[in-house]
């Protein structure tokens, strides 16, 4: 089910980032760096309450709008993209927003979405 698949796919990253190839390891660094950076900005979001990191699933259904405060959430990104992700942020966001897609609507293996969206990241120089 999708949580399951948002938990395989974080595990799958953090293996990889400290088990992986040279390349896979420094991919799967930056990559759990950016998960952590979502994790930031929805704590923002809630009101600053939240600390350490929030379940895959909770952030993933914000991004693919499955949560009743969606539109706020929204509202907030917009905002605070740039404050909390910097020149890259829209970009990033709108990675993370395809590949969660990918997993949870479409079928799509975590391996493959996050492998295309790697490659994303790294054509932005991420």
């Amino acid at each position: 089910d999708a949580e399951h698949n948002a938990t395989i796919n974080h595990g799958w990253v953090y293996v990889l980032s400290n088990e992986g190839s040279d390349a896979q390891k420094v991919a799967g660094s930056k990559w759990l760096a950016f998960l952590n950076e979502l994790d930031s900005a929805k704590a923002i979001f809630d009101g600053g309450g939240v600390t350490g990191p929030l379940k895959a699933q909770e952030h993933l259904d914000y991004m693919i709008g499955q949560s009743p405060q969606y539109e706020i959430f929204v509202q907030e990104n917009e905002r605070a993209k740039t404050q909390v992700w910097g020149e890259l942020g829209t970009e990033r966001w709108e990675i993370m927003r395809k590949m969660a897609e990918n997993i949870f609507k479409t079928g799509t293996g975590p391996e493959d979405a996050v492998d295309a969206a790697w490659a994303e990241m790294e054509a932005l120089g991420a």
